[in-house]
């Protein structure tokens, strides 16, 4: 069964600025595979919080991380 976050992981989420989860061969057919029934409880989780979890897609990110640096906003 997998482990979802706990109490433990909200309290740590809130210090982090920014993460990323990669799902490969979901559902099986690949080497890296994500069982079905754990993605599934994922995205359910996601959705539940999705008032406290931005979710977009990396170039999204990418490009607002790029427009930060040169807006000079990013602290050195």
């Amino acid at each position: 069964m997998p482990v979802m976050p706990s109490a433990r992981h909200a309290e740590h989420s809130r210090s982090i600025s920014s993460a990323s989860i990669t799902r490969h061969g979901v559902g099986g057919g690949h080497p890296l595979n994500v069982d079905l029934a754990a993605h599934r409880q994922l995205l359910r989780y996601l959705k539940a919080h999705e008032q406290e979890i931005d979710i977009a897609p990396m170039v999204e990110v990418a490009e607002s991380i790029q427009a930060h640096q040169k807006s000079g906003a990013a602290r050195k």
